[in-house]
């Protein structure tokens, strides 16, 4: 009886959830690192990616002032009476969320990959972590950028510059090396 009894709760408990799902909507509110560009009609959009959330097309008025082939880190939201804006994007229709931001804009800096080893250093500064690199597998999505997330300690005072070096050669596996240097300059504030 006590089979029967919990069988039947879960039946009902799955019955209730179908039932909301279909009544619910494809709101959503996220942060993610975005890449400007602009469609085959000249309107500028963002091609959004993160760690953890899906890829999309948003647009909103305010990236019309913004450069494209730049990245940002954006927060925003999105619902279904803010609708979506069609776009031509290298000969094919999509459409783009019109969406809200929610907080500042951020511009992500830009460096290039120096094609050489990383020169010597005595006491380089370290990092007080490195995440592993975000970049689309389809080339097409935001070039060959990657977007690289590191955090490092740095006096009131302090200026951080980081640079990227390409190691000769390739890995066992076939993958390339970058090391990645932190200096810190300036006169630090007692």
């Amino acid at each position: 009886m006590k089979k029967l009894i919990l069988f039947l709760c879960v039946i009902g408990a799955t019955l209730l959830m179908t039932s909301c799902m279909e009544e619910g909507s494809n709101n959503y509110t996220e942060s993610s690192f975005v890449y400007l560009e602009t469609d085959d009609l000249g309107n500028t959009y963002g091609k959004t990616f993160s760690r953890y959330s899906p890829m999309r097309f948003i647009t909103h008025s305010s990236m019309m002032a913004m450069q494209t082939g730049t990245f940002k880190v954006m927060a925003y939201s999105w619902s279904e009476e803010n609708g979506t804006t069609p776009l031509m994007v290298s000969g094919q229709n999509v459409q783009a969320d019109n969406v809200q931001p929610i907080s500042k804009v951020i511009d992500i800096p830009r460096t290039l990959l120096t094609m050489k080893e990383l020169p010597e250093q005595e006491n380089p500064t370290g990092f007080d972590e490195i995440v592993a690199p975000l970049y689309s597998d389809y080339r097409n999505f935001m070039g060959d950028h990657w977007v690289i997330e590191y955090s490092y300690t740095a006096k009131d005072g302090e200026e951080a510059s980081v640079e990227f070096y390409k190691r000769e050669g390739e890995t066992e596996k076939g993958e390339i090396v970058i090391d990645i240097r932190l200096t810190l300059s300036g006169t630090p504030k007692s």
